[in-house]
């Protein structure tokens, strides 16, 4: 599978709406329940993090997951403690080999740009430090 742009973000997750989309794991935590094995991963983009649930027996599919893996989910956004929650329907992993995400998608960044935080910098330390 082609992986597709990201459209989706965290922040715009509606309870009760399917999602498709591409998010960084930033955890991985195996479980049990009644019904079998389950996988709690905390999945973030640059506006956030969300919990998402793959329950048996699809969680019978993977036996691990790395943290910083991409991975594209689908699935349907729900509700858990008044916080959006993902219940996965399908997770494909995208290889780092075919998958090269702008990661400023994934990473939340401040409303200044970098470069003009830099040169704030070194015009201070100009400024500041002597030999």
């Amino acid at each position: 599978m082609n992986a597709p742009e990201k459209t989706v973000f965290v922040q715009d997750l509606v309870p009760g709406r399917p999602v498709a989309g591409i998010f960084v794991i930033t955890g991985a935590k195996a479980g049990n329940a009644k019904n079998g094995p389950f996988w709690s991963l905390n999945l973030d983009d640059a506006t956030g993090s969300v919990e998402a649930k793959i329950w048996s027996p699809q969680s019978h599919a993977f036996s691990a997951f790395e943290t910083g893996a991409f991975v594209h989910v689908e699935g349907m956004v729900g509700s858990y403690r008044d916080k959006p929650q993902i219940t996965v329907n399908r997770l494909e992993i995208l290889s780092p080999e075919t998958y090269r995400p702008d990661l400023t998608l994934f990473i939340p960044s401040g409303e200044r740009n970098p470069a003009d935080i830099l040169r704030d910098l070194e015009d201070l330390l100009n400024r500041s430090v002597v030999h």
